[in-house]
C-alpha cells in the first residue's frame, strides 16, 4: 500500500493507509469493540480538509465506528452516513434524500441487495465532497453484509466498481469483513482486487494488529473461486474491468456490472 500522505498533520504520525488506498479489513473483534485500524484508516490528513462517510447496515449488531465520543473526537469538516436496510429511520431518509447543507448528511438504501442504489448513494457523497475539494475517507461496515444479501460474484463486481469510484475521487476507504464468515478463496479474491489487506483481531483481551501489503490485481476478471454467475455461464470479466478502470464509469458500465435492478 501506499501513496504517502503529504500532509499528515491532524492524522497519524505513521499513516496506516496511504491517501487514495482502498483496502480490505479482516475484522473479528467483538461487536461492542471499536477497531483501532478502522479509526486510523478514517483519520487521514488534516481534519479541516476531511469528509468522512460511514456506510452502516442496520441489521448489524453494532457498527464498528459509531456516533459516540470516539467518533466526535475526530472532528472531520464534513460527515455523512448511509444507512442500509429497511427501518423507520431509513425509510424517512430514503424518501427525503441527503441534504448536503446539514452538519451530518444522511441517506438510506432500503434493500441491501440493491447494489446500484448503494453505489449511487455513495457516489453522490463522493461527487459533492470532491467538488468541495475535501479529502474523503470511507468506512464500509461491512462487506460481510453484502455477501449475505447477494452472491459472491455480484459482491465482487460491486466492490470493483466502487473501488474505481473511490479512485476517481481520491477517496481513502476500507471494507470491514468477518474473516470467519467466508471461504478463504472468497476473501483472497476480494483482497487481491484492492490495494491491500489489514488484519485486526482480539487476543488475550487486547487488540493485536497486523498489516499485510497486497497491491491491487491488474486483472479485473471474476476469480474462479467466486463461482459462476446466476446464469450458470460464468462472469463477464471485460464488463467488470471497464466499470472500474480508474476514472468515471459510465451509467451503462454500472448497469452491466451491477445488474439492472
Amino acid at each position: 500500500m501506499g501513496k504517502e500522505d503529504p500532509s499528515p498533520a491532524g492524522g497519524w504520525a505513521d499513516p496506516l493507509v496511504g491517501v487514495g488506498d482502498v483496502v480490505l479489513l479482516y475484522d473479528d473483534l467483538p461487536d461492542d469493540a471499536e477497531g483501532h485500524y478502522c479509526e486510523r484508516a478514517l483519520t487521514v490528513g488534516p481534519a479541516d480538509e476531511r469528509a468522512e462517510l460511514l456506510v452502516r447496515f442496520t441489521d448489524a449488531a453494532a457498527p464498528r465506528i459509531g456516533m459516540g465520543d470516539r467518533h466526535n473526537g475526530r472532528q472531520p469538516a464534513r460527515r455523512g452516513v448511509v444507512l442500509v436496510g429497511d427501518g423507520m429511520e431509513a425509510r424517512t431518509l430514503a424518501r427525503d434524500g441527503p441534504d448536503f447543507e446539514d452538519p451530518l448528511v444522511m441517506d438510506a438504501v432500503l434493500d441491501p441487495a440493491n447494489l446500484q442504489a448503494l453505489w449511487g448513494s455513495i457516489g453522490r457523497f463522493c461527487s459533492v465532497w470532491a467538488d468541495e475539494g475535501r479529502r474523503i475517507t470511507v468506512c464500509f461496515d461491512s462487506l460481510s453484509d453484502v455477501l449475505g444479501a447477494v452472491d459472491p460474484e455480484a459482491a465482487f463486481r460491486f466492490v470493483r466498481v466502487l473501488a474505481g469510484r473511490f479512485e476517481g475521487t481520491g477517496a481513502t476507504a476500507h471494507f470491514h469483513v468477518d474473516p470467519d464468515g467466508h471461504d478463504e478463496g472468497v476473501l483472497e479474491a476480494f483482497g487481491d482486487a484492492l490495494d491491500g489487506v489489514l488484519v485486526e483481531f482480539e487476543a488475550d483481551d487486547r487488540a493485536v494488529d497486523v498489516a499485510m501489503d497486497s497491491g491491487r490485481a491488474s486483472d479485473a476478471e471474476i476469480p474462479d473461486s467466486l463461482g459462476e454467475g446466476p446464469d450458470g455461464g460464468g462472469s463477464d470479466g471485460g464488463t467488470a474491468k471497464s466499470a472500474t478502470g480508474g476514472s468515471e464509469a459510465s451509467d451503462e458500465d454500472i448497469a452491466d456490472a451491477l445488474g439492472d435492478r
